[in-house]
């Protein structure tokens, strides 16, 4: 579909904006209140701030103490930013070439400056210059980083990389997925345009791309678009340059601050991940969790097996798509990768899965297997049987090998080898594993795990590498000097630390940023739900541990695994705002105030937007899911952001920017369809929350449903099983309807009334199995063991009340029912309750 958007109000738009904020900036030492206008974050150890301002001009310079190399890459970087802002040259010059103070920004290295560790600096504004003093490079570089963010975010579009605006005509046109038909020639693949067609929402919803209100829905994970379309190119220098005048003393809580990427599932260019990597110092973290291999693909260059890129890096399909995938990272770009890192004080811990997880591997070398193969290299999430066999000399020998060429391109202290989800099923069978539990004395094949990783860990301790994995390795014995991620809660970090082990905590409850972030119309995420606030309030120390047993939490980490997330876009959505909060858990005082995080996170909403980066605008508060009324109700909406509006929409449609503009309180009556989007000040819209209410005759309205138990591949005739029990739902989901956890089914029937005849489109969810017939016919076929999967048929139909049966089958694991309709008369929604009769 089209978008309608004007040109010539998208030109006007962004010029009011480039002159608002460079107004804004220009007239900010008039702002009473100084310190309302410092947002850091994460937000330092101690912060005064005073009320005069210090002034740059075109004769400020950079004052470095010693040309050690890291210094002078620092001093260059903000040389290089500074001079992007201003036009001005801001001279690089060492301490003794200095005459005057006025408008001089020093960095001074200083070894006897101890009190706030390596990473801990001192940054001082005053009226005439600013000092930045730290005991290493590190705290330098993390100075600068709090210099920049004291500058209004309208620098940031000085400092943001040039782009291109987006067609007033066309939507953008991104592919979700990296796919061609047969490997390249080139390590990475690049998007071709292949959108889904059901797709409804940008990942950067804002005034000029939130699509045109209608009625189709946004079912399918959610296509991306570039940069917003308001941001004109920057190219402007700014007018002025001054800061407030402040005094921080600053230094991180934990030494490990870190932030997962997942390149297999789904690959990341090489470009994005310097991205992310500048994204994540800008915050203060240092620490780049890479995960490399995995069943899907195999992404690095292993030069002695070539056949793991050749064959290990390509999939044939994702999820039954029919579309080959795949990409792989050359040795020459992760080195480029890992230098650029490591200029910006980050490490880069490469993981490399090793006893399970590992398909694309076997694809390749199928003799590292249990059964010799054949293999392909996964096209499904989930946790597969062939493992590498830990009774072979050859496996080993293959391992080191490859470990020997990862340890030769990243030179950190830490090798993370996965160890988790180790399905045993191979080994119990296999003659070889047998064989060597006898040989080395093992108790089972948990003992045999334990062999596996100490073994593993011996030789890299014997190139000088420590070795991490996830806290799965505590399984049958840890490795003696083995560090444990701990991600399946806390209970594996507790156990680790209180056997003298170093800790890493990432647990599912608060550092999966693959979860959901709240009930909005979100793009697909693998399930869970982990909003903001509760990344916040995250405490990396588990409770109970005594002082020496505490130490050895080295920090935390935010992981984000990509199975539902497959562009450089929707990863940015996923990581922030969530990132922020992680960032202060782990470098700012344990003692935290949410409400002054929140009131910081503005202007940072708007840092991200200029410098070109995607991020979830917070959708409103007080709305949300289905509602049943008996009255009238009046309903009031809270923006989530302080200058935020709302828009609105209260026929069906999502909202946009002719939508209604939330002002008071609304009244409610009847079957209405609530959409509402939080619009922040920059333009950015939230994804929409979608608020279902509606009436019934209680007489007449509600489908029959009966429950029956079984383990069945897939359902027989229900109609001819006894059920366990019956009852009535108005709704066609599984809330209300009393079920086991698992091994299940249930039958709905009844009739759907439709005021129109024309074609209708059923959409439905479900984890596991589903089927819907319309007068006995089969609209939508979704049967199959499964998380979460979206299938959807058309019919035509005519007007009237036509018989409707919906079977659901549950497996085991996680549980969904829902199904949606559109068609005449019918925008996007839940079957509507009003319109389903009882036999």
């Amino acid at each position: 579909m089209r978008l309608r958007r004007s040109s010539s109000w998208l030109k006007q738009i962004s010029w009011v904006l480039l002159f608002c904020g460079l107004t804004f900036f220009s007239l900010f030492s008039s702002v009473p209140n100084p310190s309302a206008a410092v947002s850091i974050i994460p937000r330092p150890w101690k912060i005064e701030v005073g009320r005069s301002r210090l002034s740059f001009t075109e004769k400020s310079a950079i004052i470095i103490n010693q040309r050690e190399p890291l210094i002078l890459s620092i001093a260059e970087e903000l040389q290089a930013g500074l001079k992007k802002a201003t036009g001005w040259p801001w001279e690089i010059r060492e301490a003794a070439q200095t005459r005057s103070l006025r408008g001089a920004v020093f960095l001074r290295l200083l070894p006897s400056f101890q009190k706030y560790g390596p990473e801990g600096y001192e940054l001082q504004v005053f009226s005439s210059h600013v000092v930045i003093d730290a005991a290493a490079a590190a705290g330098l570089f993390y100075g600068v980083q709090t210099l920049w963010q004291l500058f209004p975010p309208a620098i940031e579009l000085a400092l943001a990389p040039p782009r291109q605006p987006l067609s007033p005509l066309e939507p953008p046109n991104l592919s979700p997925t990296a796919r061609q038909s047969s490997p390249p020639p080139i390590a990475q693949m690049r998007p071709k345009s292949n959108p889904s067609p059901l797709s409804r929402f940008n990942l950067l919803p804002d005034l000029a791309s939130s699509p045109t209100p209608a009625s189709s829905p946004p079912v399918s994970a959610l296509e991306s678009a570039g940069p917003a379309s308001f941001l004109p190119a920057a190219s402007t220098s700014l007018p002025s340059l001054s800061l407030p005048q402040v005094h921080i003393v600053d230094k991180p809580r934990f030494g490990w601050r870190g932030v997962h990427l997942d390149s297999s599932r789904h690959f990341f260019p090489k470009e994005w991940v310097k991205k992310l990597i500048d994204l994540a110092a800008y915050y203060k973290l240092n620490t780049f969790h890479w995960h490399l291999t995995d069943d899907q693909g195999w992404r690095l260059e292993i030069k002695k097996y070539p056949r793991l890129t050749e064959v290990g890096a390509w999939r044939r399909e994702t999820m039954e798509d029919g579309e080959p995938y795949g990409g792989f990272y050359t040795q020459e770009e992760v080195k480029e990768i890992v230098d650029y890192a490591r200029r910006r004080f980050i490490t880069i811990v490469p993981e490399v899965e090793m006893p399970g997880h590992c398909l694309a591997a076997l694809a390749a070398y199928p003799e590292l297997s249990c059964t010799g193969g054949p293999f392909k290299v996964g096209t499904e999430w989930g946790v597969m049987n062939d493992v590498f066999c830990a009774g072979s000399e050859e496996t080993f020998a293959f391992l080191e090998n490859v470990l020997a060429e990862v340890i030769e391109l990243f030179p950190g202290e830490f090798i993370h080898i996965g160890g988790d989800e180790v399905p045993k099923l191979r080994w119990k069978n296999c003659l070889r594993c047998q064989a060597r539990i006898k040989a080395e004395g093992l108790k089972d094949e948990s003992e045999l795990q334990s062999y596996f990783i100490k073994r593993i860990e011996a030789f890299l301790n014997s190139r000088g590498r420590r070795l991490i994995g996830w806290d799965e390795i505590l399984e049958g014995g840890l490795a003696p000097r083995a560090t444990v991620m701990s991600w399946r809660g806390v209970t594996g970090g507790i156990e680790a630390a209180r056997s003298g082990h170093d800790v890493v905590m990432t647990p599912t409850s608060h550092c999966y940023f693959d979860y959901y972030q709240g009930r909005a119309d979100e793009p697909k995420a693998i399930g869970g739900f982990l909003p903001v606030d509760k990344v916040y309030s995250y405490e990396p120390i588990p409770a109970g541990l005594k002082p020496e047993e505490a130490a050895h939490i080295l920090g935390a980490q935010a992981n984000l695994w990509t199975e539902y997330i497959a562009t450089p876009e929707h990863a940015e959505y996923m990581l922030f705002p969530r990132l922020w909060a992680l960032a202060e858990v782990v470098w700012s005082p344990k003692e935290k105030n949410w409400a002054d995080f929140e009131n910081r996170l503005r202007a940072h909403y708007d840092r991200l937007a200029l410098k070109g980066v995607n991020y979830r605008v917070p959708p409103p508060e007080g709305i949300g899911g289905r509602q049943r009324l008996t009255e009238k109700i009046t309903l009031t909406l809270n923006p989530p952001v302080m200058g935020a509006r709302i828009l609105y929409t209260l026929d069906g449609t999502y909202p946009g920017a002719d939508s209604l503009i939330y002002t008071s309180p609304i009244d409610i009556v009847g079957n209405v369809i609530l959409r509402a989007a939080t619009q922040l000040p920059n333009g950015r819209m939230s994804h929409p929350v979608s608020t279902y209410f509606f009436q019934v005759e209680e007489a007449v309205n509600g489908l029959a449903y009966e429950y029956y138990e079984g383990n069945w591949e897939r359902l027989p005739d229900l109609t001819k099983e006894t059920p366990l029990r019956s009852g009535l739902t108005y709704e066609l989901t599984l809330d209300g309807i009393p079920t086991r956890g698992d091994y299940f089914a249930l039958r709905f029937h009844g009739w759907l009334e439709l005021a129109e005849s024309g074609e209708y489109t059923f959409y439905t969810r479900a984890d596991d199995g589903l089927q819907v017939k319309i007068d006995d016919q089969v609209v939508v076929d979704n049967w199959g063991l499964f998380g979460q999967r979206e299938v959807n048929g058309k019919i035509f139909l005519a007007a009237g009340r036509h018989r409707l049966e919906v079977e659901y089958l549950e497996k085991r694991g996680g549980q969904y029912l829902e199904v949606f309709i559109s068609g005449p008369g019918l925008p996007y929604q839940p079957l509507p309750p009003s319109r389903l009769y009882r036999e």
